[in-house]
């Protein structure tokens, strides 16, 4: 039997990394709203990050199925906390302190609007192998 992690507050301060998967990039290998999604059923739906006090945005990457396929951006925790009707829970899973989820509803109008906020508020950490060239567009904004 697995032991439950501690789940714990997070500072608002504090970064959560996403990966971005090149497969749901733009062609030219943009991250567009669309990039921003949940996943998973129940109370594990979200939009699934890791915690910069477990982890680090390499660790994060490292995590994924294929590794180099994946950039990884942040957001500060109070960014997203802030966003109506978006809640932000640490959800540490047996392997993976870090784990926490941004959940919101579901419907069409609040997915397109909370998808649009992240975009204008992520921020670069590291990119894939082949998004290299598109991946500083962020810092211009």
């Amino acid at each position: 039997m697995t032991k439950a992690r501690k789940i714990e507050d997070i500072p608002g301060r504090d970064r959560l990394f996403y990966r971005v998967h090149d497969n749901a990039l733009k062609q030219g290998g943009k991250i567009h709203p669309g990039c921003f999604k949940q996943q998973g059923e129940g109370d594990e739906r979200g939009m699934s990050m890791d915690w910069e006090r477990y982890s680090s945005a390499q660790d994060c990457r490292n995590r994924a199925r294929e590794p180099r396929a994946n950039s990884i951006v942040s957001f500060v925790k109070d960014v997203i906390g802030r966003i109506d009707g978006v809640g932000v829970f640490h959800a540490p899973t047996p392997d993976n302190q870090s784990h926490t989820n941004a959940r919101w509803s579901d419907d069409k109008q609040t997915n397109t609007r909370v998808r649009k906020i992240l975009f204008k508020r992520y921020r670069p950490e590291l990119p894939s192998q082949t998004a290299w060239q598109n991946f500083h567009h962020a810092s211009s904004k």
